[in-house]
């Protein structure tokens, strides 16, 4: 029971902490002047494309942390693929923001480091290596943008706050952003079993 309740609370301070931070990254894009893509326009009238959107980047989220084999990470990454959508808040209301600041790569990197370090810290935990945690918290973006790349959205802001245009990612591309992420939770969940099985050679003096 113990074990379940260190999971979950992973899960849940980890959702938050990823949410909130793609949300206030959301904000440096104040002043944007590029409209928001037709997709996200279209998606605002139509519901159950926006759950049928959603749940894609679930799966693609789940898919790239499945190597840890573990329930908790698995969903974490689902729902970090989706709620990095709460960067679109500011334009739905009408503020003069880009509806997918955090769809880019520095938040990518940003994320990975924040949740790294507060797993590390113990906040979430320690059922989940901070390694680990780091690699869920990049897998989700680069997810995100691979789904939306791939389902006709390829206009991604991957730049974001440094240039502030879009750039065309490929369907083609969007498939290897999403094996990159599969590949960076995979390599974070067995580089601890790398170093006990291959410990570094002692020399003796």
């Amino acid at each position: 029971m113990r074990q379940i309740v260190s999971k979950l609370r992973f899960t849940v301070i980890f959702t938050a902490a990823f949410t909130i931070s793609s949300f206030l990254f959301s904000f440096l894009s104040w002043g944007q002047t590029v409209p928001g893509s037709s997709v996200i326009s279209e998606l605002k009238t139509d519901v159950p494309g926006l759950l049928g959107h959603m749940a894609a980047h679930a799966l693609l989220g789940a898919l790239a942390a499945l190597s840890t084999l573990s329930v908790a990470p698995v969903l974490t990454a689902a729902l970090g693929a989706m709620f990095i959508d709460v960067d679109h808040i500011g334009f739905f209301l009408g503020l003069p923001m880009e509806g997918r600041t955090s769809h880019s790569l520095l938040f990518a990197a940003l994320s990975g480091a924040l949740l790294f370090w507060l797993t590390r810290r113990g906040w979430l935990g320690r059922e989940v290596p901070p390694l680990v945690a780091g690699s869920i918290a990049l897998a989700s973006v680069l997810s995100h943008i691979a789904l939306d790349s791939i389902t006709g959205d390829p206009f991604i802001p991957v730049w974001m706050p440094f240039y502030r245009g879009f750039v065309t990612v490929p369907p083609l591309v969007g498939v290897l952003i999403e094996a990159i992420a599969v590949i960076a939770v995979w390599a974070a969940t067995v580089a601890p079993y790398r170093r006990s099985r291959f410990p570094e050679r002692q020399t003796s003096v």
